[in-house]
């Protein structure tokens, strides 16, 4: 019996190990009722005894229509997103290979108290492991890994994300900078004198020795966190006059001489967009797999209680037909036919005429 529905990380609930430990559970306790090397529960004569609990016998039949009722549409479900599974993977040319589902099998199934770190300590634990669990976790990795490969986060989707405010911590002051770079210290005083804030880009397109010299020295936004552990850099930044260039300043990296620009300060401003990306990215990424594997997740509920609809199966899984199979979340609409054009005569149908 199968009793665990496929899931991905947080994507759609507990991970595997959680629901296979109910379901092996659930196992065990049938394992009681029925003893070992007794004939196979279905072809168990219905009047048959499984168990007596306070003089009170509980038949096979009884139990064998328990469990029809309460897991068949769920198994049905489990075993034709499998197909889906593997329909998929195989389309898009994935694997999980041997090495792969054997480290994550040690990390999922280690404890403390039970640790595996061998191949062979491993393979003494799957011994204990019903197959189907070891399928899952295979099913798993490949979900996973066909996620990956069908959901991309564009640069438009991560910008709305974090223009909505969904990073909301600070980190006090940030400070929007220009700077020019000079390897000589000699350099930089002498250009000093004529900088001004009108005339600051020019001369950082001109002669300043770092990679924002193409953007006129534009350095962007900066927290004080976020700008180089340099003590006078960062006070410069916090309280200089905005619009007036600094002095030369030591430069750690790249090694040299500095003059800064303030060009804005902001107080209580969000963390940069450039710092927080990497987060924003992963945040849309979860989202958009979470959008369609619920949608992938209707899609196999509603073809599982078309197909349990089937005249034998009826009296087991009753249900609604619904009325339509929704889309494949993963395969774009086709487009609509054009309307035909004023004047082109209407297409007729194709085949053998009367």
């Amino acid at each position: 019996m199968r009793g665990s529905i496929l899931m991905l990380g947080k994507l759609a609930g507990p991970r595997i190990g959680y629901g296979s430990m109910a379901a092996f559970t659930t196992a065990s306790c049938l394992a009681i009722l029925i003893p070992c090397g007794a004939a196979p529960l279905h072809s168990t004569p219905a009047d048959a005894p499984a168990a007596t609990v306070n003089a009170e016998t509980i038949l096979a039949g009884d139990l064998m229509r328990e469990i029809q009722e309460r897991y068949a549409l769920q198994t049905l479900e489990q075993m034709i997103f499998e197909a889906e599974i593997a329909g998929r993977a195989a389309r898009l040319g994935l694997t999980v290979s041997e090495t792969e589902w054997r480290q994550e099998a040690m990390a999922r199934w280690s404890t403390t108290e039970s640790p595996i770190g061998t191949d062979a300590e491993l393979d003494e634990r799957l011994r204990h492991v019903p197959a189907w669990v070891v399928s899952d976790l295979r099913n798993e990795l490949l979900l996973a890994k066909i996620l990956n490969a069908s959901v991309q986060a564009t640069d438009a989707e991560v910008r709305e994300l974090y223009d909505s405010g969904v990073i909301a911590t600070t980190k006090g002051t940030a400070v929007k900078l220009r700077r020019i770079v000079f390897k000589r210290e000699a350099d930089a005083r002498g250009m000093r004198p004529s900088l001004r804030a009108s005339n600051f880009a020019e001369f950082a397109r001109q002669v300043s020795e770092d990679e924002f010299r193409d953007q006129g020295g534009d350095w962007g936004w900066h927290t004080l966190s976020s700008l180089p552990d340099d003590p006078e850099l960062r006070k410069f930044a916090e309280t200089a006059e905005i619009g007036v260039p600094s002095q030369p300043l030591p430069l750690k990296e790249p090694p040299g001489w500095v003059i800064l620009l303030v060009e804005d300060r902001r107080t209580d401003a969000p963390l940069p967009y450039d710092e927080v990306r990497g987060q924003l990215e992963t945040l849309v990424l979860e989202r958009k797999k979470d959008e369609v594997l619920r949608g992938w997740r209707t899609r196999v509920r509603s073809l599982a209680a078309i197909v349990a609809l089937d005249k034998a199966f009826r009296a087991i899984v009753p249900g609604p037909s619904p009325r339509a199979l929704p889309a494949d979340p993963m395969t774009p609409a086709a487009p609509e036919a054009p309307p035909p054009t004023d004047g082109a005569p209407t297409p007729q149908p194709t085949g053998g005429g009367g």
